[in-house]
């Protein structure tokens, strides 16, 4: 890598870029009957929430037998729900009903440059969406599929924002970075992986090992005995293997690894599985381990 771009990636790490807010409402593809929530991100409150969901019979089923619980599916920064519709059918074609599957467009129609895509503002879109699919369907729990940036919102969602009437049991993160992303100037600790970004001051808080980083680091702690079971589905032979098995921390190598990866407090009795997929890049490891995701999620 060359110094130039070093100095170009660093930059554009920490000092972000200005607004330019041109995000437009997102196709909702579902049952005209879901009353959809408007979105909570500024500066879009006129705006409807996109996605899909629902159905004729608004009650969630297997094989025509009801269910307690939905499937969500979130999707990454600059997309929309429609690159879930691979698990939406393949889901379907085993037997769930559309009231039983359920995705999120959580930032609009292929809006804003990524840098400007935060989680902290955008979970609350989760978390109302959420609430939604409760009160429409009865349903009281959450399978959730997240893969990316959607990853990072189910974190926060856990962290401060969880839904009413709902309650998420099971979690499927897909090739989601560390960090918190509630600044344009932290883009995402994924920018701490390189030696050169290691004496940012918002990598030092999250991956140093003073006695503030590691406070920093357990506050940050879900203690959510609710959530049963997380899968990790990563890369094997790119720098996603770093997010979850690099151990310079001392630490167990899963998604207690920095803030927001917390899931669950130190005593938590659940299980986490991880998936590594070598030579699958970011969006190959979405499309193409559906089979695996229903395997982990499905009864």
């Amino acid at each position: 890598m060359s110094r130039w771009f070093k100095i170009w990636l660093l930059s554009s790490l920490l000092l972000g870029c200005s607004p330019e807010h041109r995000q437009t409402e997102a196709q909702w593809t579902g049952s005209p009957d879901f009353d959809r929530p408007s979105e909570t991100t500024p500066p879009y409150p006129d705006q409807f929430l996109g996605g899909f969901g629902g159905g004729e019979e608004p009650v969630p089923t297997l094989d025509g037998q009801p269910l307690d619980h939905v499937f969500v599916f979130v999707h990454g920064n600059s997309k929309t729900a429609a690159v879930m519709y691979g698990y939406r059918d393949y889901f379907r074609a085993r037997g769930y009903n559309d009231s039983a599957l359920w995705g999120l467009s959580w930032c609009g129609e292929y809006s804003d440059s990524w840098r400007e895509i935060l989680t902290a503002e955008n979970s609350t879109d989760l978390q109302v969406f959420l609430e939604a699919i409760a009160g429409y369907t009865g349903a009281t729990e959450a399978r959730v599929v997240a893969h990316s940036q959607g990853g990072l919102l189910v974190k926060d969602l856990l962290l401060n924002h969880q839904p009413r009437g709902i309650q998420v049991t099971r979690l499927t993160m897909i090739a989601s970075p560390h960090g918190d992303k509630t600044s344009a100037t932290d883009a995402g600790a994924a920018a701490c992986l390189f030696s050169y970004n290691r004496s940012a001051r918002f990598c030092k808080q999250e991956f140093g090992d003073s006695e503030q980083a590691v406070a920093f680091r357990d506050s940050r702690v879900i203690a959510d005995p609710l959530v049963e079971k997380v899968q990790v589905i990563f890369s094997g032979g790119t720098s996603d293997e770093r997010y979850y098995t690099e151990n310079n921390l001392g630490q167990l190598a899963d998604v207690r690894y920095s803030p927001r990866d917390n899931i669950a407090s130190p005593d938590w009795t659940g299980e986490i599985v991880l998936s590594g997929h070598k030579h699958q890049d970011h969006t190959e490891l979405k499309d193409q381990n559906i089979s695996e995701v229903f395997s982990f999620l499905a009864d």
